[in-house]
């Protein structure tokens, strides 16, 4: 996982995070994730991902019916 410059002054930053080498759609896939959150969030937050596929090449993964990124 990613950790995005400057992201130290949004209200949650992630710690770490697992997931699988390979992701297969149909399916399912389970991320583990670590994060610290700094302030109280709304009841109703979303959290969106955004997935990049890289090889044979960078490719961002469209959200296609409710799956891939947003």
């Amino acid at each position: 996982m990613e950790f995005i410059a400057g992201s130290e002054s949004y209200p949650f930053q992630l710690i770490s995070g697992e997931m699988p080498e390979e992701i297969y759609l149909p399916g399912t896939v389970k991320l583990t994730v670590s994060i610290e959150i700094k302030e109280q969030l709304p009841e109703d937050l979303t959290i969106g991902m955004k997935l990049k596929k890289l090889e044979p090449f960078p490719m961002e993964v469209p959200c296609l019916n409710g799956l891939g990124s947003w």
